[in-house]
């Protein structure tokens, strides 16, 4: 079985990527993201192919390199084509590892699991470690706001990962024919490559997510849409495929991922870190503005496969979990301002008091001088002045205590 995937991670920077050595900077030209806004939404294209500051940057390094992966007692070829980094807004760096194989479909999904367990691959595949993954190590070491090992054999892989414990994988693999002209097979297929050939899954469960996950268009394709996974399944799609590597990945499961991914550090800044919460609602305002968006084409296919894949990564759980934050940070800042405000007012009475009770003092020395009555004009002063600010305090007691028990 033909297959093509890309396994894709992602981290936070502190500085932008420039392109040198074997990494070179993927541009497009005006007159093809023209031809692009005939079916993407200008703003969508600018986002992905843009020159500013809220566009996403793209750079390639070619890996062409057939590598052996072990995969339980066995080894399995496969061929790594190149490495993708995207450069996104708010210092999120991309990337994407491209796998091209033509084999059984066990022995596939079993690679791509190895592969994508991120845990245990300088263990078990130090090859594809040093060959494929270090070069996005140089570049996590370049960029990244981590600190880093300089020795390759000290740094942690999982550090690539920054939200989760394993790579997503978006994958396109071309069914033969007679597997393709038996729609239990094709359902089959289509969930052992989505879960990665996971065992023993319930019925249930298996219905569950064919019901709710499946896409069916046209009759020579299908795709399901998980949370770690995106996986078109097909039949005679040569045709097909550069659009759904150029478009429906590059395009809208890598502008999806940085939506999740930046979602979900925010959410961890605002529930766990605590960073500065002003900055952290400038910086989603921004986002929201530039970066959100509800539809990308004016077809109705990308349509659909965009909103399937923000289904799948469950997007809008999170956009609705970081919503619920900034209101409790919002009431956290007003209940804060409160209380600063009641503090000012309280002491801006007490001051208004007390000068008040210094004036009504100095009224009555001079309607009853206090020499007549006490030893001194001082103590007759503070007698009074304490009387007035005793009679005052009884008078306000009972209104605070009854407002405290509401």
């Amino acid at each position: 079985m033909k297959y093509t995937g890309f396994l894709c991670g992602a981290f936070s920077s502190k500085r932008n990527f420039v392109a040198k050595g074997e990494w070179k900077e993927i541009t497009t030209s005006d007159d093809d993201c023209k031809l692009f806004s005939n079916f993407y939404y200008p703003e969508f294209v600018d986002f992905n192919f843009g020159q500013n500051e809220q566009s996403i940057r793209r750079f390639s390094h070619g890996i062409n390199k057939t590598i052996p992966v072990n995969v339980k007692d066995n080894s399995v070829n496969a061929e790594f084509k190149d490495i993708t980094i995207y450069y996104t807004p708010f210092n999120l760096c991309l990337f994407s590892i491209r796998i091209d194989m033509d084999d059984e479909v066990k022995n596939i999904t079993d690679t791509i699991s190895t592969l994508r367990d991120i845990l245990n691959i300088k263990k078990n595949n130090p090859q594809y470690a040093e060959m494929v993954l270090n070069h996005i190590v140089e570049v996590y070491k370049e960029i990244s706001d981590k600190t880093i090992p300089q020795s390759a054999e000290e740094f942690d892989y999982c550090q690539l990962v920054e939200f989760g414990n394993k790579f997503k994988v978006f994958q396109i693999a071309e069914a033969e024919t007679d597997i393709w002209n038996s729609e239990c097979n094709i359902n089959d297929l289509l969930f052992t490559f989505g879960t990665v050939g996971l065992l023993s899954a319930s019925k249930s469960y298996f219905d569950e997510i064919i019901e709710k996950n499946k896409i069916a268009v046209y009759s020579n394709w299908c795709a399901l849409s998980l949370f770690d996974s995106f996986t078109m399944l097909g039949h005679s799609i040569s045709k097909q495929k550069q659009d759904w590597i150029d478009d429906y990945f590059g395009m809208i499961y890598i502008s999806e991922l940085f939506v999740k991914f930046f979602l979900s550090r925010t959410n961890d800044d605002l529930r766990i870190k605590h960073k500065k919460v002003r900055k952290l609602l400038d910086d989603f305002n921004k986002f929201e503005y530039n970066c959100w968006f509800y539809n990308v084409s004016y077809n109705f296919l990308p349509r659909i496969i965009h909103q399937s894949i923000k289904k799948g990564l469950d997007i809008s759980e999170e956009k609705r979990c970081l919503y619920r934050m900034i209101e409790k940070q919002k009431d956290e800042r007003e209940r804060k301002s409160d209380r600063k405000i009641n503090s000012l007012l309280l002491t801006l009475t007490i001051i208004t008091i007390f000068s008040t009770i210094a004036d009504l003092s100095g009224l009555i020395n001079e309607i009853i001088p206090y020499e007549t009555y006490f030893c001194s004009r001082s103590l007759g002063f503070g007698i009074v002045s304490v009387g007035i600010f005793l009679a005052v305090l009884i008078i306000l007691l009972p209104i605070f205590f009854r407002r405290g028990k509401r």
